[in-house]
């Protein structure tokens, strides 16, 4: 009988003392309460036309580390991402 492995989700974090990324797996039923009251920023698979491509990986990690940057303003100054818009959306300046 095969089991199902429970879900998980990854986690990108700062760890100021060592200066580095950490990127780890929690268990999903172990994070609940805190998924609830966090900060979400959501990417319907319909939207991606349910393909997980290298451009929704860029501009995913590109999210992850803005997140992250907002709470680490030391961060702030490293983050230099390039994103083109997705096909068919004009660009934002980023002034609005």
């Amino acid at each position: 009988m095969t089991t199902t492995p429970k879900t998980r989700s990854f986690v990108v974090s700062y760890d100021p003392v060592q200066d580095q990324l950490v990127v780890f797996s929690l268990a999903d039923a172990d994070i609940a309460p805190l998924v609830a009251a966090a900060f979400k920023a959501y990417w319907p698979l319909r939207s991606l036309n349910h393909q997980l491509t290298g451009d929704v990986a860029q501009r995913l990690g590109t999210t992850a580390l803005s997140v992250l940057g907002l709470y680490n303003p030391i961060l702030r100054p490293m983050l230099k991402p390039m994103l083109q818009a997705p096909r068919g959306r004009p660009r934002k300046s980023g002034k609005e």
